[in-house]
């Protein structure tokens, strides 16, 4: 049985709502994943045990790993062989195909066309992704890490904290109805979250995740399995396979992520005393 836990709180359970705040029926999971793999390096257990569960997981990849090729003779052909690959991965933890969205964005390029409209007039990743949001109801969104990463890992981490909060906004009524997200979390793909949550909620500062999930030997084997259906990335992410023996511990593996405030409130009352006592 798979078990949640929060770092500050220091407690676990197997009710999701410990890191799912209020969490419900009608929920919808979306991942946003830069490149097709990401999601799934990132958020196996987390896809496997809401799959299991029976809760909607839909995945949006942003790239179109049009750089992942490894021989100049696959250059024409990688494109199309890892759309291939994904639907074989997510599949094998339960993840339906008409679940598994595309931007199609050239990778290394995704800073260019994270707006509403380009410079030159075409339009960027705005609007289809809050449609999309909109459209399968999204009420937990899960985005890549923003902190030393990757360039399109951190400007998919943009569009996350940005522009699906605008999902729940009325604005652009062409676009569907909006929607109420519950909650958003980062995940990593294979570096180290940014301290500042850390700090502000006094951890020590390499105690950076501040929640995650712990689950079974077969759980990482079947992510294990799912990975390698990348057969044209395994050049480039057989060590990260490797790193995951780093999850293992004696009671399970771990995956690690950071709960956010997005949108946070600016408080005034915590600086009246500080003002009324300089003035």
């Amino acid at each position: 049985m798979d078990r949640f836990f929060d770092f500050n709180q220091k407690i676990s359970s197997e009710d999701a709502n410990l890191i799912f705040k209020n969490w419900g029926n009608n929920e919808h999971i979306v991942i946003f994943s830069p490149h097709d793999d990401d999601a799934i390096l990132g958020c196996g257990y987390l896809i496997r045990h809401f799959t299991e569960a029976k809760t909607p997981v839909s995945i949006v990849i942003f790239c179109n790993g049009d750089a992942g090729y490894s021989t100049t003779e696959e250059k024409d052909t990688i494109v199309l062989r890892r759309k291939q690959e994904t639907i074989s991965c997510y599949q094998k933890l339960g993840v339906a195909p008409e679940n598994i969205h595309y931007l199609d964005v050239p990778d290394f390029s995704l800073f260019s066309y994270s707006t509403r409209f380009s410079l030159d007039g075409k339009k960027g990743t705005f609007d289809p992704l809050v449609s999309l949001l909109r459209k399968i109801r999204a009420t937990r969104v899960l985005v890549p890490n923003g902190y030393l990463e990757h360039q399109d890992h951190e400007a998919v981490y943009n569009c996350g904290i940005y522009d699906a909060v605008q999902s729940s906004d009325p604005i652009l009524a062409d676009l569907g109805e909006p929607i109420s997200l519950k909650s958003m979390m980062v995940y990593a793909v294979w570096a180290d979250f940014s301290p500042l949550d850390a700090m502000v909620c006094g951890r020590d500062s390499q105690i950076r995740a501040n929640c995650g999930i712990l689950t079974d030997t077969a759980s990482e084997e079947t992510v294990i399995d799912a990975i390698r259906c990348y057969q044209s990335q395994l050049a480039i992410i057989d060590n990260l396979i490797a790193l995951r023996q780093s999850r293992k511990m004696s009671c399970g593996w771990a995956e690690l992520y950071q709960k956010f405030q997005y949108r946070p409130s600016l408080n005034y009352s915590r600086y009246q005393a500080l003002i009324e006592q300089i003035i």
